[in-house]
């Protein structure tokens, strides 16, 4: 994205603990990148490993938006799964890096694959992309804004359209009021009552999922707040 090499780099592979920032501009609007290429990586060290963790951590916090960019030349490891665990309460959008070197029918088996095995994140935008022959770069760079302003969605109607999505359902539940507490990302607070005890895990999973297709929240995480009244 940058044009050039920018962040710091250990010459000894995996090594890399330090997370640098950069700026940059385009169409007027501002992007600062953080990398923290080789963190995962196995060290000899444990305290470096502890340390590079903390950086990540931190890092994370920080950030508005995570870029998840996975080699589909290769298949996905125990390190892409934790990677993603960390990730799944940050916008997001998964970047398949290397495209030029992987054939068509590879790469379209990869990205089913991916968003099976990734299911559990805030369905993320997917994009192929080869950063040694820059193509697909302009496409994420625009996705990258697109997501932050999904992220600051306010979600109009709410209340009204949470109660027809449990009208239309199986959901043996009476919606008091649904409305949205938080922005970057949001978090919705819903007041219920139910003859059951507790909501099942299907139920919330199916709500969220009615959201998603009513509002433009692709690759956004959705917190959604449960009070039983009554």
């Amino acid at each position: 994205v940058l044009g050039e090499s920018r962040f710091k780099t250990s010459p000894v592979p995996g090594t890399t603990n330090e997370i640098v920032g950069e700026l940059f501009k385009t169409g007027g609007r501002v992007i600062k990148f953080y990398d923290s290429a080789g963190i995962f990586r196995r060290y000899r060290r444990e305290e470096l490993r502890v340390y590079n963790m903390s950086l990540f951590k931190d890092a994370l916090r920080e950030v508005d938006t995570v870029c998840f960019i996975i080699d589909a030349s290769k298949q996905l490891t125990q390190k892409e799964l934790r990677i993603a665990a960390m990730i799944k309460h940050k916008p997001c959008l998964l970047l398949f890096n290397k495209s030029d070197i992987t054939p068509l029918s590879k790469r379209r088996m990869f990205m089913n694959h991916t968003r099976d095995t990734f299911a559990f994140l805030p369905a993320p935008e997917f994009f192929m992309l080869s950063a040694a022959k820059r193509k697909g770069i302009n496409k994420a760079v625009r996705e990258i804004f697109l997501l932050k302003d999904r992220a600051a969605i306010n979600f109009q109607g709410l209340d009204r359209r949470v109660k027809k999505i449990v009208e239309e359902s199986r959901l043996h539940l009476f919606i008091l009021s649904a409305k949205q507490v938080s922005f970057s990302p949001p978090a919705i607070l819903i007041k219920y009552r139910s003859k059951r005890k507790e909501l099942t895990s299907a139920d919330k999973r199916y709500l969220e999922r009615m959201l998603r297709e009513n509002y433009e929240i692709k690759g956004v995480p959705v917190k959604i707040k449960w009070r039983k009244l009554g």
